[in-house]
């Protein structure tokens, strides 16, 4: 049973793989508190809800510093096994053609590594989570670079914590119309379509760079909702991050079983 880990600044999303594929997905809340302790939360979710009682490996990708080490010791604490840096594994798979090639996102590393499997080049990348990512990778399968902006709900809770008129609402409900014909139906247009819109004129201004047409993947907890309101023809492929990080572990455990056979042949 190979574990991996998808830590994000809203949730933490967890892989349950058999080496080959994803046989389940669960997910828990980030906790950023320095005292936070996840052990109990891995135990609950992992040993007893889903009676994982040993793993052969664990694939870790993580955007949040602070969590990052305590889910680390968590791992080794119940399964003894170090966790293996998606960040390590991306190196070794991918070309990342960007200013500062090391601070970008294990996330987005991940979505690239499995994009670049299943997928043709030239590819848009959209991740929608707490931010909403746009990762672009070119005819030859290189990372070139992408933008970052507001995800649904960072855009919402500013609109709803500034405007002292306008409340939170529930964004999953879909909206057909661009008019809307009050206030919560307004600000679901403004947050559905508004967000749809932004990512097909992105999709459109890149698609002039490349003379063949772009494979468009969204991906993330949000995508489902976004595509819906979206005429670009896209691909919602929502646990992408979780197929990067199984690629990645499978790259890192075929070069080592690789060089133990080269090892034992020079003997």
């Amino acid at each position: 049973m190979v574990l991996l880990i998808d830590v994000g600044n809203t949730n933490i999303v967890f892989g349950i793989s058999d080496g080959e594929k994803i046989i389940n997905t669960l997910r828990t809340e980030t906790v950023k508190e320095t005292d936070f302790d996840y052990v109990p939360v891995l135990q609950d979710l992992l040993c007893r809800k889903e009676k994982i009682g040993t793993a052969d490996g664990v694939m870790l990708s993580s955007v949040v510093p602070e969590v990052t080490g305590k889910l680390e010791k968590a791992v080794y604490t119940i399964y003894g096994i170090h966790p293996v840096s998606a960040d390590t594994a991306a190196r070794q798979e991918l070309i990342i053609d960007i200013d500062s090639p090391d601070k970008l996102g294990m996330d987005l590393k991940a979505d690239a590594a499995a994009a670049l499997k299943k997928y043709p080049c030239p590819q848009l990348i959209f991740d929608l989570g707490t931010a909403t990512t746009c990762s672009v990778l070119n005819e030859q399968g290189h990372y070139i670079g992408g933008a970052i902006m507001p995800g649904l709900k960072i855009s919402l809770a500013a609109l709803a914590g500034s405007a002292s008129q306008l409340p939170m609402i529930d964004y999953s409900i879909p909206i057909k119309e661009y008019i809307g014909k009050n206030t919560q139906d307004a600000m679901r247009i403004g947050m559905l379509f508004g967000h749809a819109l932004m990512l097909e004129g992105f999709a459109r201004e890149i698609q002039k760079q490349f003379t063949k047409p772009l494979h468009v993947t969204l991906t993330g907890g949000l995508s489902h909702i976004v595509k819906k309101h979206m005429t670009l023809q896209c691909v919602c492929d929502p646990y992408l991050t979780l197929e990067g990080l199984l690629y990645l572990y499978q790259g890192i455990t075929s070069a080592a079983e690789f060089s133990g056979r080269i090892n034992e042949s020079d003997k």
